[in-house]
């Protein structure tokens, strides 16, 4: 009997250990970050300092810079607005839909071109960084921009990856060991896009750095990891 009781204490204590290693894993496993991709206001996946153009007709051509008020209900005409087929107009003035860019991400490397309008991809985005994560200026720069040359020396070795070609090819491994090299460390995090389906990509990758976070993104069919999208880091 008491060699059967002093098994069972054994056991007991197995079974709470067990329960405890449980328990912090679940915990571990419930903290995992999450890059949410959500407000166009919020998300820089484009350089605001360049015009839009939209074909009207073959021979016609508009072009202007994109605003908040892009992203309003009642938009300006410069997008047009989507009905429901069959439907009247909606008796509170609003239109059922707007179309207004769902940008597919700022094209990496950086600067890979030496015509002006690309060039300003990495000044643009500088700016962005220097204004902080609660600015709210993904669609255009606000009236207030931040320490631009703080940024610049803060963010400079994630900033000299995005402008290396060679750094941004091959598998999700490669990036990984490069970014290690560097001294810049991703995090394993969830992706939740709101623009697009997971599967539209190829591979996703989330690094935190500093106060936001950098999402690569690889299109199918490339050996290259070629569109970034950076958000704000909330939890810094």
């Amino acid at each position: 009997m008491i060699l059967n009781s002093s098994r069972c204490r054994i056991n007991a204590r197995r079974c709470l250990l067990w329960l405890v290693l449980l328990t912090v894993a679940a915990g571990v496993a419930c903290r995992q970050p999450v890059a949410f991709i959500g407000l166009s206001q919020d998300r820089y996946d484009h350089n605001r300092t360049i015009e839009v153009v939209i074909e009207r007709e073959a021979s016609e051509a508009i072009s202007f810079l994109l605003g908040n008020q892009h992203y309003a209900p009642l938009a300006s005409a410069d997008f047009p607005a989507l009905t429901l087929k069959g439907y009247p107009k909606a008796p509170d003035g609003l239109p059922e839909a707007i179309l207004v860019p769902v940008f597919t991400g700022l094209l990496i490397p950086l600067d890979s071109r030496p015509d002006a309008p690309r060039s300003g991809d990495r000044g643009d985005l500088i700016e962005y960084l220097a204004a902080g994560p609660l600015a709210g200026d993904g669609v255009e720069s606000p009236d207030i921009i931040g320490d631009v040359a703080l940024a610049e020396r803060e963010y400079r070795p994630l900033l000299d990856f995005l402008g290396s070609a060679e750094a941004l090819k091959g598998s999700r491994e490669d990036l990984l060991k490069r970014l290690a090299a560097v001294k810049i460390k991703a995090c394993a995090a969830r992706i939740v896009d709101s623009r697009f389906h997971p599967a539209s990509f190829a591979d996703t990758l989330a690094v935190r750095f500093r106060r936001f976070w950098f999402v690569f993104f690889k299109a199918p069919g490339q050996a290259e990891y070629s569109r970034l999208v950076v958000i704000p880091n909330l939890k810094h």
